[in-house]
């Protein structure tokens, strides 16, 4: 079940406020790995659009056309993607991680006798 409501203005009530849609879902063999759509189609549904004005009354604002994405075909693909990697790594697609590329300044880090430790998601000395 997605949600067809306006989630910027509280006051706004939509109908139907849900529909049922094609989502990707379940587990996969490992977890760094997440069932991921590769194929969508975007669905239009038309909802009643009404206002709370006080008092307890909803006031007829008018039609809407909302759109939602429907997933028609999936498989289990990384939960870390490239776009996730920071300025100092690159992707390693075989391993669903991202690696800093400044090996030395790692090395250096670990050889300073346990008083700092490396952070490698920003891949600096702490």
């Amino acid at each position: 079940m997605i949600s067809l409501k306006d989630i910027d203005d509280k006051s706004l009530y939509y109908y139907p406020m849900c529909t049922r849609v094609n989502r990707c879902g379940g587990c996969c063999s490992h977890d760094l790995l997440a069932c991921r759509p590769t194929k969508t189609e975007t669905l239009n549904f038309e909802v009643i659009v009404l206002q709370y004005s006080g008092s307890g009354k909803l006031e007829f604002k008018g039609r809407k056309s909302v759109s939602v994405d429907q997933h028609l075909t999936c498989q289990c693909d990384c939960i870390t993607e490239e776009e996730n990697c920071a300025p100092l790594q690159v992707y390693n697609s075989d391993e669903c991680r991202c690696m800093c590329t400044n090996e030395e300044d790692r090395q250096e880090c670990n050889d300073e006798y346990g008083l700092r430790l490396w952070n490698s998601t920003t891949c600096t000395c702490q």
